[in-house]
């Protein structure tokens, strides 16, 4: 075995130690590694497929909200001939409603009191001819009542005036009948159905306003509805496009910085 010096084993120590940091510097400078063209090829891939499917969804987005305008413009169009429809409805109920009334009006104050003034002067009438044919039956008996019975003419005249008095009287009892029948059944029963019909007729037209308030209501709130998906719909699609901008803006940032840098180096390379 071969014996080193102090001296000598100082210098190979000294040389060892140069060879290693000149070692050491060459792997630190030596440039770094590019990424493989396979890696950039799937980067580009990622970035067309993340694209694709941004633009579909804008077009999916641009189609509902396409949709969602035009049931708005048909609930516009639905809620218009409702609303005539409607309109036709009330005016009508309102017009069976004036028309009830009214009938029942002319019962009340003019055709009932009619009917009964009527009736009852058909009474008095019936009464008074009661009353005369009565009062000729007296006479025709009082002037044959000196007289022989047996005679024909006498005993004609007496039998007819008594026949009149007594059919004079059966029509006072039916005329009283029927001015009873009139006034606590027939007068009161037809005003009651008249009096019926107007309060049917002032209930439909309180249904119908009823009905088509709460229409009303259903079809404001459907239209909100609407509106506000709409709304949403298009903000969805408004952040979709100020994203593309935005990244539209980002690339061309980095393509000045890019530009910049490299003309930088250029110049450094040239001074």
């Amino acid at each position: 075995m071969v014996k080193l010096t102090p001296l000598a084993l100082s210098l190979a120590l000294f040389s060892f130690a140069c060879a290693s940091t000149e070692t050491h510097e060459t792997v630190d400078r030596s440039p770094a590694v590019a990424p493989s063209d396979d890696e950039g090829g799937k980067d580009e891939d990622a970035e067309a497929e993340k694209a694709k499917e941004k633009q579909e969804k804008k077009e999916e987005l641009a189609h509902k909200i396409a949709m969602a305008k035009a049931r708005l413009s048909l609930q516009k169009m639905e809620t218009d001939s409702y609303e005539a429809q409607q309109a036709v409805r009330l005016r009508h109920a309102a017009a069976e409603v004036d028309m009830a009334e009214a009938k029942l009006a002319l019962f009340t104050n003019s055709e009932a009191p009619r009917r009964l003034a009527s009736e009852r002067l058909d009474l008095r009438s019936v009464t008074d001819r009661a009353k005369e044919a009565a009062e000729e039956l007296a006479q025709i008996e009082i002037m044959y009542e000196g007289q022989d019975l047996d005679d024909v003419t006498a005993e004609f005249v007496v039998s007819r005036g008594r026949r009149t008095a007594e059919r004079a009287a059966q029509r006072i009892e039916i005329q009283e009948s029927a001015l009873k029948a009139l006034e606590e059944h027939e007068l009161p029963q037809e005003e009651s159905r008249l009096r019926l019909a107007a309060e049917r007729a002032a209930a439909s037209l309180e249904e119908a306003e009823r009905e088509i308030a709460i229409a009303r209501r259903r079809k404001g709130l459907e239209r909100k509805e609407a509106l506000r998906e709409l709304k949403k719909l298009e903000k969805e699609l408004a952040e979709l496009s100020e994203e593309d901008s935005g990244e539209g803006d980002d690339a061309h940032g980095e393509h000045g910085e890019h530009g910049h840098g490299d003309h930088d180096h250029a110049h450094d390379e040239g001074m």
